[in-house]
């Protein structure tokens, strides 16, 4: 990540709770770490094609985890979640040291996904900040579903307050009643304008452009999406396109 100057807040009410000054940022699965962070998390509802950002906590020396209304034990190697109640497991993936892509799966309740990881404190949002990383994307176009993965870029402006994300060279599978074929660089997602708000950022104009997949003006979209660890080193979101009920488009995106 490429960052400038350093913005000076007044609150640090999201700073990782326990979590020292944001100098003491801990990695989401620091093995030598007993502290206990502030989280954020960017969830992904397919079934309704809904988005929302929620707050959450790693309590590590407890071995507990919550996000939003989920709560659970988390394992030593911060890689499974088993929830209380009904049961059900959070699947955690990924290789950055903050942010996290999850898989929610419920006994009762709908499957989810999305990122979480440590939140940024206020008072170390830089001016300006440059990502780059992957996207994962399944598409429903008809009878057609699509299961792809490429490159996203993103530049976010603190002091504008505006988030830009980018999503190309998407390669991966079509299936129909006809079986599973190959097929690469299906379009190119685009969101401008993302409103930041502290060490979150939701909305903007979310656009698909592709050769293969058309959606219509009428299509509605949300996108919600996380700054985590020192100086927001990482980004992580969500995104999804509904286009009448035969045509939907849902993404979770993470870098560094």
């Amino acid at each position: 990540m490429r960052l400038t100057s350093v913005l000076l807040a007044s609150s640090l009410t999201l700073a990782a709770c326990n979590d020292g000054g944001s100098s003491a940022l801990r990695a989401f699965a620091d093995p030598s770490s007993s502290r206990v962070s502030a989280l954020t998390v960017q969830r992904l509802d397919a079934a309704s094609g809904t988005v929302t950002n929620e707050s959450g906590t790693l309590d590590r020396a407890a071995n507990r985890f919550a996000a939003g209304a989920q709560n659970g034990d988390i394992d030593a190697s911060r890689m499974m979640v088993t929830l209380d109640g009904a049961g059900g497991t959070i699947d955690l993936t990924g290789t950055q040291d903050f942010v996290r892509i999850f898989t929610s799966q419920p006994v009762a309740g709908p499957v989810t996904r999305g990122t979480v990881g440590v939140a940024t404190p206020l008072g170390q949002l830089p001016t300006t900040a440059s990502y780059v990383g992957t996207g994962d994307v399944d598409i429903r176009d008809g009878f057609d579903t699509y299961e792809l993965a490429g490159s996203m870029t993103a530049n976010a402006d603190f002091g504008a307050g505006l988030l830009s994300v980018e999503i190309r060279d998407l390669d991966g599978t079509r299936t129909n009643f006809g079986g599973s074929v190959a097929v690469t660089d299906v379009g190119v997602i685009q969101v401008t304008d993302a409103m930041i708000a502290g060490n979150t950022a939701s909305g903007g104009s979310v656009s698909f452009t592709s050769g293969a997949v058309t959606f219509s003006g009428s299509a509605t979209s949300q996108h919600e999406a996380g700054f985590f660890g020192t100086k927001a080193d990482e980004i992580g979101g969500v995104l999804a396109i509904r286009d009448g009920a035969t045509r939907e488009l849902d993404a979770v995106y993470i870098g560094d």
